[in-house]
């Protein structure tokens, strides 16, 4: 297709009105799900150069920070659904497609401000908050526009299907997260310059600004507006019992995460980790996520969320016991990084799609934008929590030179985190769960436009 076809066409696109129909038929059902799956692509690929995958953490370790900045970032990583208010006021003026683009749009400038950061190559504090800063303006715009992005989901799929459509895509996105960090992994080496990191975040820039064509070529469904103020709106979605169990779930959830997973990145490079291989630690875990991901997807449909979080958490909850047995260094390190990896990616596959799916099933129909708002602002809270917290515990442990029972107190610490999966686990109990293999919901459990009656509480 003509370049300056695609570019006319989502110009019109960002300043005209979005493209409505009143009902969703198989045609555009389907339409839309590959130009969502597409969009999920180019942001997958966007993310890997620039911010997942480890990359982010090694570049501001590179341009000089401490365990405490990197938890500063992860508390900020998870406190970016708190935009999703400016999303819910921005939503009826430009739609939910339009909202997303511009989003991904103004995404581009935060890019080439960590590219500028990266070519000016001179490592300081101020130049660490510098790119935290930049890395919190992403987040913003992106987070923005994706306050649309679970209604435009929730709208193109038919509820039976979800699990099979989460697992299609997120096959895909598994894959640009294998490639991309063996890539990048060659790119910087053992011990790369922070100049080397300029051309990432340049090819960032560029994949952001083409994600925002696809949005240009979807159709959605009228907003459902009962004319009450969005703060009534969100009290009214609050109040509904299946969120606030799904928002309690989750928020333990990603305080457990963020109080360990980004500091994985932190105590690997303490091991004298060459910079190349924990890059590609992160194609070992999506490598252990396509291992699984498919079944995953047709297990929670036929059995279950619960059914799933169950299977994959406690296992999770086990892998504490690895770091207590940390090899010293060399091929052995490896190693053992590559096992941990793999069977975490491959049991956080399955965790993070029955979540999602718990997710799409938590939040009512009539008030789609609100549900799931408020879905990621509990995300947000136990997140930020526990980036913050974790960071602030670890570079304390940073700080003491003994030893506890012979090992490195932040192994225990490391240990000890992985552990409360337990608890969390035992809170997943009490979330909704329809699925395709038990018996019928009654009158009263049935959501607003549930389209399939075979389904079980």
């Amino acid at each position: 297709m003509d370049l300056r076809y695609r570019i006319n066409k989502t110009r019109c696109f960002l300043t005209r009105s979005p493209r409505i129909v009143e009902e969703m038929n198989e045609f555009h059902r389907k339409n839309n799900q590959d130009k969502l799956i597409k969009a999920a692509i180019t942001n997958s690929i966007n993310n890997s150069i620039s911010i997942t995958g480890n990359v982010s953490s090694l570049f501001l370790l590179t341009l000089g920070a401490t365990p405490f900045h990197i938890g500063v970032m992860a508390t900020l990583n998870q406190s970016f659904p708190f935009v999703k208010l400016l999303g819910l006021r921005l939503l009826p003026l430009m739609g939910r497609a339009r909202l997303c683009s511009w989003g991904r749009l103004l995404a581009v400038f935060p890019l080439l401000g960590l590219a500028f950061i990266a070519a000016n190559n001179t490592p300081s504090v101020q130049m660490v908050f510098l790119g935290i800063f930049f890395y919190a303006l992403r987040g913003f715009f992106v987070t923005c526009g994706n306050t649309s992005w679970q209604p435009l989901v929730q709208d193109s799929i038919l509820e039976k299907d979800t699990g099979v459509f989460l697992a299609r895509m997120r096959i895909k996105l598994r894959l640009v997260d294998v490639v991309f960090p063996i890539a990048l992994g060659l790119f910087l080496g053992k011990n790369p310059s922070i100049l080397r990191f300029t051309p990432m975040f340049c090819l960032a820039a560029i994949v952001a600004l083409t994600g925002s064509y696809f949005f240009a070529c979807l159709v959605e469904t009228p907003l459902k507006n009962d004319g009450k103020p969005l703060f009534n709106r969100i009290i009214s979605v609050l109040r509904r019992k299946p969120l606030q169990r799904y928002g309690l779930y989750t928020a333990s959830h990603l305080f457990v995460s963020n109080a360990s997973i980004p500091l994985w990145v932190v105590f690997l490079k303490s091991c004298k980790m060459p910079a190349s291989q924990i890059v590609w630690l992160g194609t070992v875990s999506a490598l252990g996520s396509i291992f699984g991901i498919g079944r995953w997807g047709y297990e929670s449909d036929k059995r279950g969320s619960k059914w799933v979080i169950t299977v994959a958490m406690l296992p999770l909850t086990g892998l504490g016991l690895l770091w207590l047995f940390v090899p010293s260094g060399g091929n052995s390190l490896f190693a053992w990084a590559f096992f941990l990896y793999i069977v975490h990616g491959f049991l956080n596959g399955g965790l993070a799609l029955a979540k999602t799916r718990a997710m799409v099933q938590a939040v009512p129909a009539d008030s789609q934008a609100e549900g799931f708002a408020m879905a990621f602002y509990f995300e947000a809270i136990g997140g930020a929590a526990g980036g913050f917290l974790g960071g602030f515990a670890y570079s304390k442990l940073v700080q003491y030179n003994g030893t506890l029972l012979g090992l490195d107190p932040k192994q225990f610490y490391l240990a000890a985190i992985q552990f409360l999966r337990l608890p969390v686990w035992l809170l997943s109990r009490n979330l909704r769960d329809r699925f395709s293999g038990g018996s019928k919901l009654t009158n009263s459990d049935m959501p607003v436009n549930l389209e399939t009656s075979n389904t079980s509480s």
